[in-house]
């Protein structure tokens, strides 16, 4: 019997004693749980904190673009809260968090609506580095390194309105170069605005445009005319027609007026002109273009007159003829101009990357009385320079006569301005998509050494021979 009691006594303590086992480790999971719980809260907390930061710095960054007071007074008081440390109750949080991101989503919907009033911009540009040695027989060897930088942004403003500017480096008193010589002793280099355009093309005649400002070129003309770098200033109208099912694919007709010269107390100076283009479909391969222009030139000895005082600086010295005074200073051309300019250029695709182009441009200045009064341009060109391992080659023959052209506006490359034959060879390379390798040879020499005889070396002045000119470029180019 006592031991049977005593069992009893045992079974009874450790039935007392089962639940207090098991209510230990389940009083230890609850506070592991609860532990976790205040730790998930805390972190929660701090990534709340976070986006409040985050959306503060946003709210920041838009006001200072736009720019508007009201709305930076209002993220001014929103900053000035005090910093949420504390243990929030977090809908609380939730609250000032939904709170901000409607704002948020109010300043998205207000910068929409101001780039929508602005337009949508594009931007692009191009970086040339340049070595460029000279040499000619009596004259000691030059070697110059040149660079070139421009930067443009386009806009379209509406539908019908479009516009934008261009910066480039180059002096401000050479029109016909963007170049910039490195030289200097270190000084800064300029960039200037190179230009700035509005163009309107209203929706009722799509076949209509007018552009106004400082823009490039409006009509299709080869530099025997006018320098590529050249952005001539004023206004210009094109109507272009498609023609769908015949071998003329499109007539266009440009006019331009472009003032470069206004005085108070004399006549403006000016240029006015139009050309009419025409391009044909001859084959699946070949295209064809005919363009004519005429242009007139009205009190263009302030041309004469400003590179004879230093006030325009063109690459290359005046070769016109010029009339001057009794101590030699100028007073105007000798000739007055205007232009009869024909070109004819053919395209034909020899292969998808190796299209060849072929192109012939005469030029008349049907107001001089001089016969030096005509201007050739032929050049041929195989390959492109528009994806990677692409290839260009060309070749170039020019021959302008001493007052067939303007030469303060005209290529500036040549050995000289006008009264000049040159050749040029050009291969070109593609070793990336936004990067080209081009060598450039140029040689030339003045067609009549007598008519400009300061120009040529003083051991062949005696003998009115003009030696060759080599003229060698060698350009890296990254277009962005």
């Amino acid at each position: 019997m006592r031991v049977g009691r005593f069992w009893r006594i045992v079974a009874a303590v450790g039935l007392l004693a089962l639940p207090l086992g098991a209510e230990e480790p389940t009083a230890k999971r609850e506070l592991e749980e609860l532990k976790t719980q205040v730790a998930a809260q805390q972190q929660q907390i701090r990534e709340l904190q976070e986006v409040l930061r985050r959306q503060a710095a946003a709210l920041e960054r838009l006001e200072r673009q736009l720019g508007e007071g009201g709305r930076a007074s209002e993220y001014q008081s929103a900053s000035n809260s005090p910093p949420v440390d504390d243990p929030t109750p977090q809908a609380s949080l939730e609250g000032r968090l939904e709170e901000l991101e409607n704002r948020v989503a109010e300043n998205e919907t207000q910068d929409q609506s101001l780039l929508r009033r602005l337009g949508s911009f594009s931007f692009s540009g191009d970086l040339r580095v340049r070595y460029e040695p000279f040499f000619q027989d009596g004259r000691p060897q030059r070697h110059r390194e040149r660079a070139r930088l421009r930067f443009q942004a386009r806009a379209r403003i509406s539908d019908e309105l479009s516009g934008g500017l261009r910066l480039a480096t180059g002096n401000l008193d050479d029109p016909i170069t963007s170049n910039q010589t490195l030289t200097g002793f270190f000084a800064r280099k300029t960039f200037n605005l190179e230009r700035f355009w509005l163009t309107y093309e209203p929706k009722q005649a799509p076949w209509l445009s007018v552009t106004a400002g400082k823009f490039a070129y409006p009509w299709y003309r080869t530099e025997l005319t006018f320098d590529n770098d050249l952005n001539p200033e004023g206004f210009s109208e094109t109507l272009s027609f498609d023609f769908s099912d015949s071998p003329l694919t499109n007539l266009t007709v440009v006019g331009f007026q472009l003032p470069f010269n206004e005085l108070s107390s004399a006549g403006d100076s000016f240029i006015w002109g139009g050309q009419v283009q025409s391009h044909w479909r001859l084959s699946d391969r070949a295209r064809l273009g005919l363009y004519a222009t005429g242009m007139n030139f009205r009190n263009v000895g302030a041309i004469a007159r400003a590179i004879d005082t230093g006030s325009l600086k063109p690459s290359l010295p005046l070769t016109n003829s010029a009339r001057t005074d009794a101590g030699g200073n100028i007073l105007g051309f000798a000739e007055r101009f205007a232009y009869l300019d024909l070109i004819g250029e053919l395209r034909y695709r020899l292969a998808p990357r190796w299209p060849l182009r072929v192109t012939l441009d005469f030029v008349n200045n049907v107001r001089a009385s001089s016969s030096e009064r005509s201007g050739y341009w032929a050049e041929v060109a195989v390959g492109q320079t528009a994806e990677k391992g692409d290839w260009l080659f060309g070749y170039t023959l020019m021959r302008v006569e001493r007052d067939a052209v303007i030469g303060a506006y005209s290529f500036s490359d040549l050995r000289a301005s006008t009264n000049v034959i040159n050749h040029r060879l050009r291969t070109s390379y593609q070793p990336h998509k936004n990067v080209t390798f081009d060598y450039t040879l140029l040689v030339g020499r003045l067609f009549n050494p007598q008519e400009n005889i300061s120009l040529v070396p003083a051991a062949f002045q005696p003998l009115a021979r003009d030696p060759f000119l080599s003229r060698m470029q060698f350009d890296v180019i990254y277009k962005f």
